[in-house]
């Protein structure tokens, strides 16, 4: 009775304290492939808790049984009488600490078993790692080749958009050029016209003059005319009284006399009419041939102005209709590449 009284009312020796590597110890796990791998830095984030490796059996024992010495000797010296209760207890403790050894055992090897398996699954997955790498390289090569490719393009389409601005306002220089000089023209022809006007309305007016001076003179000749034929024939019919041959003789000298100054005056009434014809028709007449000559002159340049004129209008026609191709072309090309292109107003 006292035996089981001193049995329960003995303390547990101190020893080393552990936990259950069972209930701690989980396989760690590692985060999505998605989430580990980056553009820039590839790598595997493996984030748990270290195995709990038991410590070595040399220094658990040895600690268990200078705890144990000390534990018998306090109860040697505390009382003699028990010395037979206490080498009972250590030889429970020592059996204990075997099974607690073979335990701890037990659990190296299947911490090594797990170490293993996560040391294969590190492999693995750092196979994997590498081949998302190359694939991730390759990617990377063609998006840089795709860049290139990308900035030639831009680079060949800008010189080429380039060149059509410098074509176009090339184009715009060369037609406000044309514009500048048709102006000028029709300037020019303007004041020639108004000039030639004035001349042609100084000229008629000359030719009047001249005419009516010509009309006076006619009109002169011709009383001059009829009054010599007056003459002559109040002296014909003097002539009649006297002797018949000298009559005769007279009367030939004036028939011939007679007509000769009809023939001069029928030349003379036929320039009147071809003079008044004349002015009728062209408000002109013979004696004014300089005169025609600087108007035809004059008209003939009008004409060549006129023809240059016409010229440079279709050349102008031509000009804004290849603008306006010109303008389409570009709008269609920066709507493709996506280019603002400013309408330059006509």
């Amino acid at each position: 009775m006292a035996y089981k009284e001193a049995a329960q009312s003995r303390t547990r020796p101190l020893g080393a304290v552990r936990k259950s590597l069972s209930g701690i110890e989980s396989v760690p796990k590692f985060p999505p492939l998605r989430q580990a791998v980056d553009q820039n830095n590839v790598g595997l984030s493996a984030m748990g808790n270290a195995m709990q490796v038991p410590p070595r059996r040399s220094s658990y024992q040895h600690d268990s049984d200078s705890r144990t010495t000390t534990s018998v000797s306090f109860h040697s010296l505390a009382s003699p009488g028990r010395r037979k209760v206490i080498h009972s207890s250590k030889s429970s403790d020592s059996a204990v600490t075997s099974a607690r050894s073979d335990d701890k055992a037990k659990e190296l090897r299947e911490a090594r078993s797990r170490e293993e398996k996560l040391k294969q699954q590190v492999a693995q997955l750092q196979k994997i790692i590498n081949e998302l790498q190359k694939e991730i390289t390759g990617k990377d090569k063609h998006i840089q080749d795709l860049h290139n490719q990308i900035a030639e393009q831009e680079q060949k389409y800008k010189e080429l958009y380039e060149n059509e601005l410098r074509l176009h306002e090339e184009t715009r220089i060369e037609l406000e050029t044309v514009r500048v000089e048709l102006d000028t023209a029709k300037s020019t022809i303007t004041d020639m016209q108004q000039k030639h006007v004035q001349e042609i309305k100084e000229l008629t007016s000359l030719m009047e003059d001249r005419l009516e001076k010509l009309g006076k003179e006619k009109d002169h000749e011709i009383a001059l005319r009829d009054e010599k034929l007056t003459k002559l024939k109040k002296q014909m019919a003097d002539a009649l009284k006297g002797n018949s041959w000298e009559r005769q003789q007279q009367l030939e000298e004036l028939t011939k006399e007679l007509t000769r100054v009809q023939d001069e005056a029928d030349n003379l009434r036929l320039k009147l009419k071809l003079i008044e014809k004349s002015r009728k028709n062209s408000n002109d007449c013979s004696n004014c041939e300089v005169l025609q000559n600087q108007l035809a002159s004059s008209q003939k340049h009008m004409k060549e102005k006129e023809n240059t004129i016409k010229d440079l209008k279709e050349l102008c026609a031509k000009h804004e209709k290849q603008i306006s191709q010109q303008e389409l072309m570009l709008r269609k090309f920066a709507e493709q590449n996506i280019h603002k292109v400013p309408v330059i107003p006509k």
